[in-house]
Formats: C-alpha cells, structure tokens, sequence
C-alpha cells in the first residue's frame, strides 16, 4: 500500500466537505467563488490518488482503509475548526474506526 497516496487521500476528501460547509456559513473571509475552485481541486486530487492507490491495491481494503481514515479527519476538522463536539459513542465508534484501520494495514503488510 502506498502510504503517499493514502494520505494524499485522507487530507484532500474530508477538505472538500469542509470547504462546502464553509460555503454556505454567513461569513466573508474567502470569496464563494475560490471555494468553489477549492472544492473542485480537493475532489479532483481526492480521485486522482484513490485511481493511484486502485491500480495497486484491492477495492475492498482500500475503499474501507480511505473511508475509516477520512472519517476520523474530518471529525477532527470539526472539532478543531468548527468547534463541535464528541459525545462517548462517537469516541467509541472513533476507538473501532481506528482498530479495524489497523488490522487492515497488518493484513496488507505483514499476512
């Protein structure tokens, strides 16, 4: 598995929703239409390294590596940028999505 890739990956997709929920806040900080050019770019890098990582690797682990992975970042986005907050069975879920990341990267590398 190329760790480039994956975390190329697992930067660039939750990004995107971040940029989208910037969008639609009241604020001005960022003109709409560079986040619309944000938004655009971060999808396309998003897809470019999820091709890069399915010529190598198998669907399965690697959709399920990407997506586990993207969740945690983007929970971590909201609490550090939007300042949300986790309850114990989101912590909980967290602990698993972490776990099953780690078998997975142990099936690849070492079975």
């Amino acid at each position: 598995m190329n760790w480039f890739w994956i975390i190329i990956a697992i930067t660039t997709g939750p990004s995107a929703p971040l940029l989208i929920k910037q969008y639609f806040k009241d604020t001005n900080t960022i003109p709409k239409w560079l986040l619309i050019i944000m938004i655009i770019i971060m999808y396309s890098i998003f897809i470019l390294s999820y091709v890069k990582l399915l010529d190598k690797e198998k669907v399965g682990t690697t959709y399920t590596l990407i997506k586990g992975l993207s969740i945690i970042i983007t929970l971590l986005y909201g609490i550090i940028i939007f300042e949300e907050t986790i309850n114990k069975y989101e912590l909980i879920g967290i602990l698993f999505i972490i776990i099953g990341a780690i078998f997975l990267a142990i099936k690849i590398y070492f079975i």
